[in-house]
Parts: C-alpha cells; structure tokens; sequence
C-alpha cells in the first residue's frame, strides 16, 4: 500500500510500463525460490540431460536459493547479483571445509544467467539481471 502520493504514483507508473512491455505482473512477483523450483526446474528437465539437470538443482539448491531465494524477480538487481557473487566466493564448501572454488562460483552463476534468461523470454521480467554484470578480466596463470 503506498503511503505518499508519490508512492502511489510510482506503483502506478511501473503498472503501465508492465503492460506496456507486455510483462506478466504475477510471474514477476514470484520470489526466485519459487520460480527456480515450480517453473525453470520443472521445464528444464525435459531440455537437457539428466546429469546436467542435477547439477542446476544442485546449484540453486545449495548457492542460489539460500542468499537470493527471497528476492522477487522483479525486484532482483544486477547490483544483488554482484553481493550474490562476492558472498557465494566467500562461502565455505559443507564438504570440503574450504572456500568455493574459482570455476563452483562461475557456474552458479552461469546456472543463474540462464534461468533468468527464461524468465524474461517468458515475459516475467523485462532484463536479465544475472546477464548485465560485468565480468572481470581474467588472470593469466604462471
């Protein structure tokens, strides 16, 4: 409920830029938890093989779900996906008891970028916030 006129007239104006861009206003305010597992999940079983399937859900399971879960898609920034990031390579593995490697962190992300990537061409969001993000240069190895 908005509680100043300019509220109002916001929520107002973001409702018209919805309908404008054709967005489904109800997919949008599905939390990421939710879209991960009762819509992206589902569907991409049946799109790639059983092995690959697994580990997405293993990847939103345990790195995606716990620290962006709550977020609703049309609230998720790329500026969330950037904390997300520096979180997920600050978190220590249950199983190993070290931190995510390099190459653990980049495919949730790649996981993330390609669920929300679904979700704008199913007209949930109007961008991906996962694909925005600038990538650092890599290193070379000695």
């Amino acid at each position: 409920m908005a509680r100043t006129r300019e509220d109002l007239r916001d929520k107002y104006q973001e409702e018209i830029d919805a309908r404008k861009q054709g967005l489904d206003r109800e997919g949008g305010r599905l939390t990421v938890q939710e879209f991960l597992g009762k819509k992206f999940l589902p569907f991409y079983r049946s799109e790639v093989e059983q092995q690959t399937w697994a580990d997405y859900r293993l990847h939103i399971e345990t790195n995606i779900s716990p620290l962006l879960g709550p977020t609703a898609l049309d609230r998720l920034s790329t500026r969330d996906v950037d904390q997300w990031v520096v979180k997920l390579r600050q978190k220590i593995s249950d199983r190993t008891g070290k931190a995510l490697s390099h190459r653990t962190v980049e495919y949730a992300l790649a996981v993330l970028r390609r669920a929300m990537q679904f979700a704008v061409d199913w007209r949930y969001i109007a961008i991906n916030p996962a694909s925005a993000r600038m990538r650092a240069a890599k290193r070379r190895r000695r």
